[in-house]
């Protein structure tokens, strides 16, 4: 992405999207995959910050079978905590399908190891399962994290360190059910009307940031 200015030039800078990890302990090589691109991230383009849209770990058996495994979500964690982005808000992750087979509460369920293993928990448990904004300032170097909750529906303001007009906006969106049911049935979004009235709060800023993205792990056409 580059800033526009008024000559050729422009500040360019890198960040990064990346999806459907599937990290499986049957498959050691997703693993030592992730790892190896993590590496080269970090070595060759440098990202600001990196964008996991979903299905981090795979939550299938061998008979094809679906079950969540907390082995796989260690190992999730591992490797970012060996990269340091565990704990760092320059790593913005979101559930895909994959991740919530079987899960059937966020907040209760057992096997909702998202919670208690992504990044995002570490820095917007506040408003799991709910929209989350993260700014990212390109000229300060600085950002901002914008959470919200269905108790207080209002936004956070825009921090003074933070210019609009040199920040990239991305909204993270969850469109897993509320209660995730098992392989092969779990492969189509939903758009809560509770979800959406918040999402189109954090979108509603007068702010005119430099680029805006809503991220998800399931593509439109499949969002009931």
């Amino acid at each position: 992405l580059h800033r526009p200015q008024e000559d050729d030039g422009g500040e360019v800078f890198w960040m990064a999207h990346i999806s459907d990890l599937h990290l499986n302990v049957r498959f050691p090589d997703r693993a030592v995959q992730l790892a190896q691109q993590l590496y080269d991230m970090q070595h060759i383009f440098k990202p600001k910050f990196v964008v996991a849209t979903g299905d981090l770990t795979d939550a299938k058996l061998a008979d094809n079978s679906s079950l969540q495994h907390h082995s796989e979500w260690k190992l999730y964690k591992n490797i970012l905590q060996t990269f340091g982005y565990h704990n760092s808000s320059r790593w913005i992750d979101m559930r895909g399908n994959h991740d919530c087979f079987h899960v059937s509460n966020y907040s209760s369920s057992s096997a909702s190891y998202f919670r208690n293993y992504s990044v995002a928990s570490t820095i917007a448990q506040s408003t799991l399962p709910l929209p989350y904004t993260f700014i990212w300032d390109q000229s300060s170097e600085k950002h901002q994290l914008i959470t919200s909750s269905l108790s207080d529906p209002t936004t956070s303001a825009l921090s003074p360190q933070i210019n609009a007009s040199s920040s990239i906006r991305v909204v993270a969106y969850d469109g897993c059910h509320s209660v995730g049911n098992g392989s092969p049935l779990n492969f189509f979004g939903y758009a809560r009307q509770d979800n959406l009235d918040i999402l189109e709060r954090h979108l509603a800023s007068r702010d005119d940031f430099l680029h805006t993205f809503v991220v998800g792990h399931y593509p439109i056409a499949t969002v009931q």
